[in-house]
């Protein structure tokens, strides 16, 4: 019986080792897989949308969902996608992706693209959570805070 349950446990604890010894997600994959949704053209991708949670800090997607809910099925003070800087991302380039500043939670990273042939670059303020990085806040030479502007002290 001692041989049966080693037999069964040990394909478990090696599952467990080996998902602990997978390494883990960096500020930068996780802006490269966030802005993978652009240069592959998925035009569906809504940040805002479903995939929020797991793109923003719990406390930024609250102001994000309260603007929209202030606006009631209007324009809010966020008036577009707040990741491409645009309306529409129909014709995307991504130039680079640099984390300038890094603890075990918070990164800093500057982000460069290029939509519809205007040169773009964002400044993002990352934080760590359970699951992996997230949004913090977003600058850019049109916004300078994201928070700022959903908070109305920009």
């Amino acid at each position: 019986m001692k041989t049966l349950r080693r037999a069964l446990l040990l394909p478990l604890l090696l599952a467990g080792t080996a998902a602990l010894a997978a390494p883990p997600q960096t500020p930068a994959t996780f802006l490269q897989a966030l802005y993978a949704h652009y240069t592959a053209g998925q035009s569906d991708f809504d940040p805002t949308g479903d995939a929020a949670p797991s793109l923003f800090t719990p406390s930024l997607l609250a102001l994000i969902n309260a603007d929209a809910k202030q606006a009631d099925g209007g324009v809010g003070r966020l008036d577009g996608d707040p990741i491409c800087d645009c309306q529409d991302a129909s014709a995307f380039k991504l130039g680079s992706i640099t984390v300038t500043a890094q603890t075990k939670t918070t990164a800093k990273a500057v982000v460069k693209f290029n939509v519809d042939g205007t040169d773009i670059v964002s400044t993002y303020t990352l934080d760590a959570v359970a699951d992996g990085w997230r949004i913090d806040d977003i600058s850019d030479s049109d916004t300078p805070s994201l928070r700022g502007l959903l908070t109305g002290k920009d």
